[in-house]
């Protein structure tokens, strides 16, 4: 549906601006372009998130397995352990446990709280077994990703872990 809204208002766009209907007169390298560029993002959203950051695992050479269900991937990054899972969604979701058997319950899910008003694309939560913090990062990657916007989420995931147990610390 979205694709038939988008072709329609092509189609007005370049109605609008040459000022006919006559097919042969519309196509210009403009709307041609514009075309390519709505077939390109049409590509983006058929290849699922995760796929993307397979293709950066595998272009900088860190290995990677499947779940016991093979419905994620698991890696590691500079000594710390990444999950995602295979999704056929255009958003990639980046998951690193950090154990916290020793800090009540309560404590943490306040500092959750906390920190999850501050961060806008990163969030904390704990899991049911109340022995591990979730750090979640979640974006839609494309074509236009690159390496170092990759590099940056894995260098940020820790930090944050840092920055949540700055309060325990005290």
């Amino acid at each position: 549906m979205i694709r038939y809204i988008q072709f329609f208002i092509i189609g007005l766009i370049l109605f609008c601006t040459t000022g006919c209907t006559d097919k042969s007169k519309t196509n210009t390298p403009d709307s041609n372009a514009l075309v390519e560029q709505i077939q390109d993002k049409e590509k983006d959203d058929k290849i699922s998130g995760y796929q993307y950051l397979l293709d950066f695992l595998r272009t900088k050479g860190y290995e990677f397995t499947e779940g016991d269900e093979g419905d994620e991937f698991i890696f590691k990054i500079d000594g710390h352990k990444f999950f995602a899972p295979k999704k056929n969604s255009s958003v990639l979701s980046i998951h690193c446990l950090y154990g916290v058997e020793d800090i009540p319950r309560n404590r943490l899910l306040e500092r959750c709280n906390s920190m999850n008003q501050h961060f806008s694309v990163i969030k904390f939560s704990i899991l049911d077994d109340s022995e591990s913090l979730l750090c979640s990062y979640e974006f839609v990657p494309n074509k236009s990703t690159t390496t170092d916007e990759f590099n940056v989420i894995f260098m940020i995931i820790p930090e944050c872990f840092k920055e949540f147990f700055k309060e325990f610390e005290q």
